[in-house]
């Protein structure tokens, strides 16, 4: 297992993912595309 760590939140009708090492770089992405995301890491740890 890695130290590696992103975080999601929701706001305003935007999903917003950083990497929790690095804070201060956000990705501001709308519902359906973080729900994609979300399903995508996973199907990605299963594998």
């Amino acid at each position: 297992m890695n130290n590696d760590c992103v975080e999601l939140r929701a706001a305003a009708g935007r999903v917003r993912i950083r990497d929790s090492k690095n804070p201060g770089q956000i990705l501001d992405i709308s519902p359906a595309v973080g729900a994609c995301f979300v399903a995508y890491v996973k199907a990605a740890a299963v594998s």
